[in-house]
């Protein structure tokens, strides 16, 4: 194998572990971090790489977006941790907060009634 031969397994676009990559939304094309969140049944997760604040956080969440914590390690991979109820009334979070990427080629073109229809 040569250097610019990568295998199979790591060249994957479906992450099979929570470790956190960096990839371009395919939609859009703006960069998105993607990762499995949670231990059990995970979830193929993608979230804006700029941090959040307070305030954007509670608007995020109003919006109907998941916001996640980016837990970085010395010696282990990136992770996203998920934001629950009592991570968040916990207080401040030592770990970035990140929310859900918000594509802006997905939104339907009309009320979902009427795309149905």
């Amino acid at each position: 194998m040569t250097a610019h031969q990568v295998p199979a397994w790591l060249a994957d676009r479906n992450p099979t572990s929570d470790r956190a990559r960096v990839e371009q939304c395919r939609t859009c094309q703006q960069p998105v971090i993607r990762a499995l969140v949670g231990r059990i049944g995970a979830i193929d997760i993608r979230v804006d790489p700029a941090p959040v604040g307070h305030v954007e956080e509670i608007a995020a969440r109003l919006a109907g977006r998941w916001t996640y914590c980016l837990q970085i390690r010395p010696h282990l991979p990136a992770r996203l941790l998920d934001r629950h109820q009592w991570h968040i009334a916990g207080g401040r979070c030592t770990h970035l907060v990140l929310a859900q990427h918000d594509c802006p080629g997905r939104r339907p073109a009309g009320p979902i009634q009427e795309a149905l229809l």
